[in-house]
């Protein structure tokens, strides 16, 4: 903000916006309902520069644009690509560009509050695990959210099913996609089940309805499962991964609005 000195709600207010790299004008009304740019907002074309200055923006640097052309003007109603800055394993997916005034974040990272409470009871229980591993089923690859391994070298899958695995209001359902996106999820369900089984792996499902770290502490004592010699109730840093333990300073970051550098 250039100068700023509060006159009234109708006043015009002066702010700089980064990608535009110049100074404009804007009503503190406006400004305070969080309609941010009004060049931004336009539906006009961007320059692909203009793209990757506002994701830089609008996620705090959470998230990068990939595969943009600098000097190539792109229409409002185009998509563009964004990869997470704090997981490497996440993909590449795409946004909106008129959306991105609304703020950008990783839809993986959005999605993963229950996940998080998965790790963080494994960690407190001295459990070494790992995240989204791979497999591959007929030709289709997939992720498994958490694997642990028992003394006897046999494989534990746990998957946690957060809201998008049960209903369809949490996917565009406007349109009509929140029904077909709940069936794809529910194939790429069946389908993780069914490798589980072919390879007599146990596979078990949480809720986020259910106390999920309660539950991860049931499967834990019942189990035979390796742990680390020394466990520090805390969540301490040095028992996580050097992958994970940024990513969980990250998260703390990202909670507190902090920007990612």
């Amino acid at each position: 903000y250039i100068d700023f000195e509060y006159k009234g709600s109708k006043n015009l207010i002066t702010y700089f916006c980064p990608a535009h790299n110049g100074n404009y004008e804007q009503t503190y009304e406006s400004h305070l309902d969080g309609k941010g740019c009004g060049i931004c907002k336009l539906r006009k074309p961007k320059t692909g520069k203009q793209i990757i200055k506002l994701v830089d923006h609008h996620s705090n640097g959470f998230v990068k644009a990939v595969g943009i052309d600098k000097n190539k003007k792109y229409k409002s109603t185009a998509k563009y690509s964004i990869k997470c800055n704090v997981h490497e394993w996440h993909k590449v997916h795409e946004k909106n560009i008129n959306k991105i005034y609304r703020g950008v974040k990783c839809s993986f990272c959005n999605a993963s509050k229950y996940e998080l409470i998965a790790y963080q009871a494994l960690h407190q229980l001295g459990i070494p695990h790992d995240i989204e591993q791979q497999i591959k089923y007929k030709g289709t690859v997939h992720y498994i959210d958490i694997v642990i391994k028992e003394k006897n070298n046999n494989l534990v899958f746990i998957e946690i099913d957060g809201e998008q695995h049960s209903s369809d209001k949490h996917w565009g359902n406007s349109k009509g996609h929140g029904k077909i996106e709940l069936i794809k999820i529910k194939k790429r369900d069946r389908q993780k089940n069914q490798y589980a089984k072919s390879k007599k792996i146990e596979l078990i499902r949480i809720s986020y309805k259910e106390n999920i770290k309660e539950k991860i502490t049931s499967i834990i004592s019942k189990g035979n499962f390796k742990r680390v010699s020394k466990i520090n109730k805390k969540f301490p840093p040095n028992l996580i991964k050097t992958r994970e333990r940024i990513a969980m300073k990250i998260h703390e970051m990202y909670n507190n609005n902090e920007k990612y550098d």
